[in-house]
């Protein structure tokens, strides 16, 4: 076994370990090409990094990331957005009963936000992202995903996982990552507090954590 940059060949099998680890997501209900798509963000972006854990030709699992450079600089859920915003259009056309999924249901704010984002000029973009600059704020790498396949479970893969993404951000000098995790996904806060990671501020629905490096 051993970790790989994943590139644009890689994204099938990346995508289909996704949609296996995420059977009930919105990307996986959208179909694989959606989900390469999506994924496609980390390569494409000079923002994103994608890696996974790979035997022979098989994907175990993987992890994508996002850097912070500054205060009000677009989350990963906006940017992947606006990257997959014609894809997404077109696969809801074709299968509009997902536009009452959850995931859809819970973040209009979001989505509307989106769709403005789409039709506006360059500087209306920066007014709207409030890009400004903070002399407290500490650039970050934020952890977006990761995932393992469900036959590869239970092997310690998401540790493995978690670590590579802990090493590469210390090794590209970060001293601060993140993440954020829905308040009802217990075995996912359970494995990151075991690994070091402090629980920070919440919302209605997810839960803020850190961890300094």
């Amino acid at each position: 076994m051993h970790f790989v940059q994943t590139g644009i060949n890689d994204l099938s099998g990346v995508a289909h370990c996704h949609m296996t680890a995420f059977p009930k997501s919105l990307s996986t209900r959208l179909g694989r090409s959606y989900c390469a798509k999506m994924l496609s963000w980390y390569i494409e972006s000079e923002r994103g990094i994608l890696f996974h854990l790979a035997e022979g030709n098989e994907v175990l699992g993987y992890c994508g990331r996002i850097i912070k450079r500054f205060q009000g600089e677009p989350g990963s859920a906006t940017s992947m957005t606006q990257h997959t915003f014609s894809s997404l259009v077109l696969k809801l056309l074709f299968r509009p009963w997902l536009l009452f999924h959850k995931e859809i249901l819970a973040n209009w704010p979001l989505i509307i936000r989106n769709i403005r984002l789409r039709f506006l000029s360059r500087s209306s973009k920066q007014k709207l992202l409030n890009n400004t600059t903070n002399s407290n704020f500490i650039p970050s790498i934020g952890l977006v995903v990761i995932g393992v396949c469900p036959s590869h479970q239970g092997k310690g893969y998401g540790s493995a996982l978690l670590k590579e993404f802990e090493a590469r951000a210390l090794r590209e000098g970060f001293k601060k990552i993140t993440l954020s995790v829905h308040k009802d996904n217990y075995h996912a806060i359970k494995a990151y507090l075991k690994n070091g990671w402090i629980r920070g501020s919440e919302d209605a629905t997810g839960i803020y954590m850190f961890k300094k490096l």
